[in-house]
């Protein structure tokens, strides 16, 4: 952590004790507390406490403070964002406000009865849950005799992101920048950083026989569907065509429906071939004459020649083909969880509104960081996730700290699974194990390991 009580760039003013006073209020007034604001709103209300004092003058200090994490007197300031989207934030430094760790430079720490993450896990904010959420039960431990428990036609929707068989481990470090002139890394205008490595998530992603390892599990996800569910298959072009095959074979050819073209546009470049930027998503209906499709639930994106289609079509802008444009998840933004491969919510929450209903009970059983069950749980559905990974059940425990959730180990999975209901408000559960949310209202989370 760098803590700066009055830094000076470029000859600028050094810092008045009045600044450091204002920006006490921000952190610990009811009126601004808790809040990011804009460069806009800042300027108003400096303008308002400082009348003396030029606004921008003082908004560049405050800037150049929260660049470098710092303080102003017993205020940790701090901003999030980039350009014209950056927002800054004020807390009592000594006060237990925003963690002053390394690793949550960002996002406040959810805060349980449990020991702190592993270094392992990136720290996150918990998403808030809408009134109408869905339940969430998590198993751990490996999907297949797990699956093989669950009575048929019990799921509408099956979602699966499994590993890709990339043939190497698949990893994400987690590391903090310092300023130091013997650093490591070089940066903007040429100033030099030290790197500290945080954490390293990792799982090996390789298989002598993939389709070998995917068949049965896969004979598990047709016994499990319901007369009109659905499947849908995440994996890329290592596998893809492999697994088409290996589908057409479970489902029926004629059970084939869609492949999803998911292409996004992040990452280094090859200079030997083309560079691959697509994922493939398959898509599976158990009967090819009764599955669901919502089309006035499919999200609308704007036209590349409005002015060729009229201002009402140019309005409403048209629905998708089965090629999606969509980034991945931002490295710095609230999505990410630090889990490797995560996908976006926004490529999931479309499966789960077209392919699905309020109500509907939905599994995926390569769970990682639980993004399917964030994107049904907070459209209503019922949730089932499965993942034999640990450090996937941690970042899930942590996700889905204001959701009602179930976890339950492998040796307490009943015969079948029973209809879930919502923990309500008055609830009390067997054991609480997340106590202290980042937004109104208790998460309650049951914990059956």
């Amino acid at each position: 952590m760098t803590f700066v009580e009055n830094p000076q760039r470029n000859g600028s003013e050094p810092i008045a004790p009045s600044l450091t006073a204002a920006v006490r209020q921000l952190g610990l007034d009811s009126e601004y507390r808790g809040r990011r604001f804009r460069k806009a709103e800042l300027l108003t209300i400096l303008a308002r406490l400082l009348p003396q004092s030029p606004a921008e003058l003082l908004f560049s200090q405050i800037r150049a403070v929260a660049k470098a994490n710092g303080r102003l007197g017993n205020t940790q300031v701090r901003c999030q964002g980039q350009k014209r989207g950056t927002t800054y934030s004020f807390s009592d430094a000594d006060g237990g406000g925003l963690s002053s760790d390394a690793a949550e430079e960002t996002m406040p720490q959810v805060r349980d009865s449990r020991p702190a993450a592993s270094p392992a896990v990136r720290s996150f904010r918990a998403p808030e849950a809408p009134t109408s959420a869905g339940q969430i039960t998590v198993h751990h431990g490996d999907n297949l005799p797990i699956m093989e428990r669950f009575e048929p036609a019990s799921f509408d929707l099956i979602y699966i992101d499994p590993p890709f068989n990339t043939g190497r481990d698949q990893a994400r470090t987690r590391i903090r920048t310092d300023r130091d002139e013997q650093g490591d890394r070089v940066g903007y205008q040429g100033r030099r950083y030290r790197t500290t490595v945080l954490g390293k998530s990792s799982y090996a992603d390789k298989f002598d026989d993939y389709t070998d390892f995917l068949a049965p599990r896969l004979d598990q996800a047709y016994r499990v569907l319901t007369s009109s569910g659905s499947l849908f298959l995440h994996l890329d072009y290592r596998e893809v065509h492999y697994a088409k095959v290996l589908l057409d074979q479970i489902f029926g050819r004629e059970s084939f429906i869609n492949e999803i073209i998911w292409s996004y546009d992040y990452g280094a470049r090859s200079t030997s071939r083309w560079s691959a930027k697509h994922d493939n998503i398959l898509w599976y209906a158990k009967n090819p004459r009764d599955y669901c499709f919502n089309y006035d639930e499919i999200d609308r994106i704007p036209y590349m020649a409005p002015s060729l289609v009229g201002d009402e079509k140019a309005a409403r802008g048209k629905t998708p083909t089965d090629s999606w444009w969509h980034t991945i998840v931002s490295p710095n933004g609230n999505e990410k969880t630090g889990y490797p491969t995560q996908k976006p919510l926004g490529i999931l929450t479309r499966i789960v509104r077209v392919h699905s209903r309020p109500g509907s009970k939905l599994l995926d059983f390569f769970a990682g960081s639980g993004s399917f069950g964030e994107a049904g749980a907070q459209w209503g559905r019922d949730v089932t996730l499965v993942d034999e990974s640990l450090e996937a059940i941690e970042v899930m425990r942590r996700r889905f700290v204001n959701y009602a959730c179930d976890f339950r180990a492998a040796s307490s999975i009943p015969d079948a699974i029973e209809p879930c209901s919502i923990v309500s408000e008055d609830t009390e559960p067997a054991e609480v194990v997340e106590s202290e949310t980042s937004g109104s209202g208790a998460g309650r989370q049951k914990d059956l390991f």
